[in-house]
């Protein structure tokens, strides 16, 4: 049977209770919301928001079956838009809100630990666990976690701030 690995700590130290429990932490939140994004849209919304961009309203169909359907935020992809203005009305509605900083692999492979940095600056991690019978993923909604996770930085930033659901889904 494969022991579970417990990573080392990366430079920080875990703050724990006179138990040896580990403590959540907190401190105030960040300020800033995130741009509005397709997917905070429902469809009627989105036919308003792209005819207040002064683009008519079918083209939010269009682009919402790309990225859901097509899973893609390309605009070179969406053959089916009118080239002159296409990537800036992609970009306006498909703002990117989350991108890759550093992807480490350990446990040959088994363990992917992501750092991603979100729209306002503030960074949150992922990790992608695969044991022999089961697979874990661990998905920072935080910037900055009270959980204490010993394997995860971002709960070492001891500052919680609870962040859009697509911040962290946005990239599944």
């Amino acid at each position: 049977m494969d022991k579970q690995v417990r990573p080392k700590t990366e430079g920080w130290t875990q703050a724990k209770d006179e138990t040896g429990k580990p403590l959540l932490q907190f401190t105030d939140k960040r300020k800033g919301k995130p741009p509005v994004h397709l997917v905070d849209l429902t469809p009627q919304e989105r036919k308003a928001q792209f005819e207040s961009l002064g683009v008519p309203g079918f083209r939010a169909n269009q682009i919402s079956t790309h990225y859901f359907s097509h899973y893609t935020s390309d605009p070179e992809l969406m053959t089916d838009l009118p080239k002159s203005g296409k990537e800036e009305l992609v970009q306006q509605v498909l703002p990117n809100l989350l991108t890759e900083v550093r992807r480490l692999r350990t446990d040959d492979g088994k363990t992917i630990k992501f750092l991603w940095k979100l729209f306002d600056g503030a960074l949150v991690e992922s990790v992608l666990m695969r044991y022999p019978n089961r697979i874990t993923l661990c998905i920072s909604s935080q910037a900055g976690c009270g959980m204490n996770c010993p394997f995860c930085a971002t709960g070492k930033r001891a500052s919680p701030e609870t962040s859009p659901l697509q911040k962290s889904l946005i990239r599944l």
